[in-house]
């Protein structure tokens, strides 16, 4: 069942994409139909699995799935009267929320390394440059 509920999303995103006219159509988001407080009509963008564990009939949030500790995960599943396909979604769902995080927080680390490397570099430049000028002065007073 599992493949099959993917097997379908993947499918639908394929002939959705196919038939836009030059908007976003990313494979990952679509957008429904919701009234919003005001009774103005607007759109949610739903990820691949929010679609997925809504089409699964799975009730929680993905943030619900992905944030908590691993314990407390699987106290919230056991809770649950879900089937095993149900259970293993959970699970894809949350690895790959998990490696999300850990995707972006690797990017930022990376970031913030070469940031390093450049004040690092700006200040060896800056050292030579003094170094350079104080070599010329004792050569010129010699």
């Amino acid at each position: 069942m599992y493949n099959k509920i993917t097997r379908q999303f993947l499918e639908i995103n394929k002939s959705d994409s196919s038939s836009s006219s030059g908007t976003d159509s990313s494979p990952t988001h679509s957008q429904n139909d919701c009234r919003m407080k005001d009774g103005q009509s607007g759109s949610i963008r739903l990820g691949k699995d929010e679609k997925i564990a809504k089409e699964a009939g799975i009730r929680f949030n993905v943030k619900d799935i992905v944030n908590p500790p691993m314990d407390e995960f699987n106290d919230m599943l056991s809770k649950e009267d879900l089937t095993e396909e149900q259970l293993n979604i959970c699970r894809d769902i949350r690895r790959r929320g998990k490696n999300k995080v850990a995707a972006q927080n690797c990017r930022k680390r990376k970031l913030e390394q070469i940031d390093e490397l450049q004040e690092r570099l700006d200040e060896a430049k800056r050292r030579q440059f003094q170094l350079k000028a104080n070599n010329q002065k004792l050569l010129s007073s010699y």
